[in-house]
């Protein structure tokens, strides 16, 4: 049944995609993934306030980038390289079988690729994204939305159910990056790098050829282990829950 569905699953979402014509749109939607739990362009989450460790607070950090790290974008090295040309060719797949056009995928995947590497540059290194100090930037909700103006906070606190109070903003300089891009990229590069990060989230649990792409980037590159049967992942997964 899952491999008769193929992308069905995803319709709904991907007609919401394909609609997308102005800057509303395109914010609509990344509120309907982020409810979905696929943090694209940003995450928040709840974590300790530092400077009060038994406070709560939002914190927003840098996200939506579909390889590991910072490195994986810009480290010039032969082993980079090759993973930024798989994840490329890996891009425009899943985009093609979900019925794109070879070739509008391919030119979808060198402006996804585009769009993250310059949101990479903006990110934290590792080293930095993992220490608590370095990454505490307590603002007050009129703070955040000055810093990125061009993201309409006052819509996505209100679907989110979150009060307007001191929220901590883990990269000040990515989500500055964060609010050029949503100014200056095409609607065409955020339809489909949204509808990239929809089909990447939801590749493993969809049809064999979904899937089986998803199993054959995660795998290291000459790796030629076997995808373990649906029925273990379905087990395995559900056993994540408990």
């Amino acid at each position: 049944a899952i491999d008769a569905a193929g992308v069905n699953p995803l319709a709904p979402l991907l007609a919401d995609l394909a609609g997308i014509e102005k800057a509303q749109d395109f914010e609509r939607l990344i509120r309907r993934l982020h409810d979905l739990a696929i943090p694209v362009l940003f995450g928040a989450t709840s974590a300790s306030d530092y400077l009060d460790p038994e406070a709560v607070v939002l914190n927003l950090t840098g996200g939506g980038l579909g390889l590991p790290d910072r490195d994986a974008y810009l480290n010039p090295d032969a082993a980079h390289t090759q993973t930024r040309a798989r994840y490329r060719a890996h891009v425009a797949n899943l985009l093609a079988l979900a019925g794109g056009s070879t070739d509008t995928a391919q030119k979808a995947a060198e402006e996804i690729l585009a769009l993250e590497t310059r949101l990479a540059e903006a990110s934290l290194t590792p080293e930095v994204a993992a220490d608590p100090a370095a990454t505490a930037h307590k603002m007050t909700f009129a703070q955040l939305s000055q810093l990125v103006k061009h993201f309409d906070w006052d819509r996505y606190f209100t679907e989110a159910h979150l009060p307007r109070i001191d929220v901590n903003v883990a990269a000040p300089a990515f989500f500055e990056q964060l609010d050029r891009e949503i100014a200056t990229t095409s609607v065409a590069t955020w339809k489909a790098y949204l509808t990239w990060h929809l089909l990447n989230s939801a590749a493993p649990f969809l049809s064999k050829p979904f899937a089986d792409a998803s199993f054959e980037f995660q795998t290291p590159a000459g790796d030629a282990a076997p995808r373990a049967p649906r029925a273990a992942i379905c087990l395995e997964t559900t056993e994540a829950l408990l």
